[in-house]
């Protein structure tokens, strides 16, 4: 979403849980305004990361319609 503001991951919905080949999945649900003057739209997400370093590898969103 080219022209998003006010980006929020609510810290309630916040979950780690296990991902294939020993990474970790943090999953969790936010809200973003898609542009000055519209509503908030939620959104959920999933971050993929490597257990060592803690090396993000992956990102994944989808809006709530």
């Amino acid at each position: 979403i080219p022209r998003a503001t006010n980006i929020v991951l609510s810290s309630k919905s916040r979950q780690l849980k296990p991902a294939p080949g020993g990474h970790t999945y943090l999953h969790g649900q936010g809200t973003v305004d898609r542009a000055a003057g519209l509503n908030a739209t939620g959104f959920t997400y999933r971050c993929e990361f490597e257990p060592v370093g803690g090396k993000l590898v992956g990102v994944q969103t989808e809006l709530v319609q």
